[in-house]
């Protein structure tokens, strides 16, 4: 359910995020010299993506599923904490 949930908000996020970048082709054409191996304006928009936490937090989730971890089989809701008095008992 919270992995349903989480994707959701995640591709809400990346939809916003892309249409934004979309409309790139109005973005100013970037000046980055220090990754060489970067040809074009497109790459260096996908090498900003991919390093933009939203993008880390996508490629985390596609890229563990391909690993064998699924999200899905972790509890992320924490137990209520359990108070241990010592000079109660």
């Amino acid at each position: 359910m919270a992995s349903k949930t989480l994707q959701r908000i995640v591709i809400i996020c990346l939809t916003l995020t892309m249409a934004s970048v979309s409309v790139g082709l109005f973005l100013p054409r970037t000046l980055i010299t220090t990754h060489p191996d970067l040809e074009t304006n497109a790459q260096r928009w996908k090498d900003f993506w991919f390093s933009h936490p939203l993008g880390k937090l996508y490629n985390l989730y596609h890229d563990a599923n391909e690993v064998g971890l699924y999200f899905s089989e972790f509890d992320l809701v924490q137990p209520p904490l359990v108070h241990y008095d010592a000079w109660a008992e």
